[in-house]
């Protein structure tokens, strides 16, 4: 199977079994890297003006010890043999209709995968664009999907002074942020080359879960977005960007201690500099453990006042503007998204006395009795009942009501609000709950094989709503910001239903409006209960 691609030559691809609508080109480079902790560049060439797009591409280096741990708790076939590599890591796979040709001009939807900007790959067999390109076509809402690698940990996220200045001698501008400035770059290829695929340039929804969806936001909160014009509508799922935006402060503060870790903090600031790049990726990878979250800490934007002027924080996200080009919003959350925090927050373990203790010193007095009313929090449940308690609050002031803050506030066109409860149905640590990432399991299509009946019906119920979003129509209710609680959201759960009902009759409703009151305050309150605050 072979296209050409004007200006870049002929790419081969493939035909995925068992999907006789779809056309697949998987690993197509987009970026070139010149160095490490260096802005990428746009591939305009392709050697001898040929793409064998037959194989799924190299992945950017990330902790080994996430592979085979899916946070929808099933395990899918791989679709590759987990080859990282960071300087071939930035490309794409494209998933076509099968003979679709430049003049369909249909509508191309880019996905950014989540993984706390630390793991994850745009191979992962849950993204697997086949099923749900070939769904589209059958419902005569065709589309196409891409699905993006960019860099991760270190390699796309850290910043220092250090490293502003030896970007600022080669002639880029600002620092960090080089993982989310590939995403912008793979849109920038996207804009140029899809047409050979079938699609329209100017038709493009951006779209991302947990920090794919923090990443499309704060992309659509970047200074660059007004020259880039990356896409026209956006979906998140799960997350904005108030969660992960750091100072230089705080990340001079993280890569000093790599440094220190890797015991290379001896020199002037270019020779550490260069001493770090010359450290091996599997290295720098382990290092990630002196960050003092674990192996596998997530990883921060950087508000580096060129990329991005604002820190994205809770109280500014209700008088945030995005470019006009940005016209319509389908966004959500799942009722149990702080669950994520299971670990980090176990390992606090937690008395009633020491969150009382917390909650007055962050909260003040009024404040912390408020919230403890709200959810429950006294001094006789039992450790499970607390942390079930803590849970709850985690998930309404880091998740949802930042996320609820954006659809409230996106004056641009229409939004369309939904909440999840349906649970996760695979044996886990989450069983039966609405936890963070449960809705992978059904926006691609890729589970159905494991799913029961009730399930599988779900899931192309949601594609089908995500589908004629992304063909420009309505897929429900349009969310009337104006209404206080009586605006309609679409509710997935339980059991497989689907309905759209008033917001105030969701039960966390009040705590939200509580937590919205609260705004920043409770923001560090949550998070201090699970991991140290960070430097804003």
């Amino acid at each position: 199977m072979n296209r050409t691609v004007p200006g870049l030559g002929s790419v081969r691809g493939v035909l995925p079994p068992e999907f006789g609508n779809a056309e697949q080109y998987r690993g197509i480079p987009y970026g070139s890297i010149s160095a490490r902790f260096r802005q990428s560049k746009l591939v305009t060439a392709w050697p001898e003006n040929t793409c064998d797009a037959t194989k799924y591409g190299p992945l950017c280096p990330f902790p080994k010890v996430a592979i085979g741990h899916p946070i929808t708790q099933k395990k899918l076939t791989p679709l590759h043999g987990y080859e990282f590599d960071e300087f071939r890591c930035l490309n794409l796979n494209i998933t076509c209709p099968k003979d679709s040709t430049p003049e369909d001009g249909l509508p191309v939807v880019v996905w950014i995968h989540g993984g706390g900007n630390v793991v994850g790959t745009a191979a992962d067999p849950g993204y697997d664009g086949a099923p749900i390109v070939h769904f589209s076509v059958e419902k005569k809402m065709p589309i196409i999907l891409v699905t993006v690698n960019y860099r991760l940990g270190a390699f796309g996220f850290l910043a220092s002074d250090a490293i502003r200045e030896d970007n600022e001698a080669t002639g880029d501008q600002g620092v960090g942020n080089y993982g989310i400035r590939d995403q912008l770059l793979a849109y920038e290829w996207v804009k140029r080359n899809i047409e050979a695929f079938g699609g329209d340039p100017n038709r493009i929804t951006g779209m991302g879960e947990s920090a794919g969806s923090i990443d499309t936001h704060i992309t659509m909160c970047s200074k660059l977005f007004a020259s880039a014009l990356p896409f026209s509508q956006a979906i998140l799922q799960s997350g904005v960007g108030s969660l992960t935006v750091r100072t230089v402060k705080h990340q001079q503060g993280v890569y000093e201690k790599m440094l220190s870790h890797l015991k290379l903090d001896t020199g002037s600031s270019t020779e550490n500099l260069n001493a770090l790049r010359k450290v091996s990726a599997d290295d720098l990878v382990l290092s990630y453990i002196a960050l003092g979250s674990g192996p596998v800490p997530a990883w921060q934007a950087t508000v580096d006042n060129y990329f991005l002027a604002t820190n994205c924080s809770v109280p500014s996200l209700s008088s945030q503007t995005y470019h006009p080009s940005v016209k319509r919003l389908l966004i959500g959350d799942c009722a149990d998204e702080g669950l994520i925090f299971s670990m980090p927050l176990s390992k606090r373990q937690w008395t009633f006395d020491r969150v009382q203790k917390l909650a007055i010193e962050v909260l003040g007095e009024q404040q912390a009795k408020d919230v403890f009313g709200a959810y429950g929090i006294s001094s006789d449940l039992s450790y499970d009942e607390l942390f079930s308690c803590l849970t709850k609050l985690l998930s309404d002031a880091e998740w949802s009501q930042p996320i609820r803050e954006v659809a409230k506030s996106f004056s641009n066109g229409d939004v369309f609000y939904y909440h999840m409860i349906e649970g996760n149905p695979f044996d886990g640590a989450h069983k039966g709950k609405a936890h963070h990432a449960v809705d992978l399991i059904y926006i691609f299509l890729t589970y159905q094989d494991h799913l029961p009946a009730t399930l599988a019906a779900l899931s192309e119920t949601m594609v089908y709503h995500w589908l004629k979003f992304i063909n420009g129509g309505q897929p429900w209710t349009v969310f009337d910001q104006k209404l206080d609680g009586a605006s309609k959201i679409m509710l997935f759960g339980p059991e497989g239903r689907s309905v759209e009902v008033s917001e105030n009759s969701k039960s966390v409703y009040k705590n939200l409006l509580l937590c919205e009151e609260m705004k920043d305050n409770i923001g560090r309150f949550a998070a201090s209960l699970h991991s140290v605050p960070a430097v804003f």
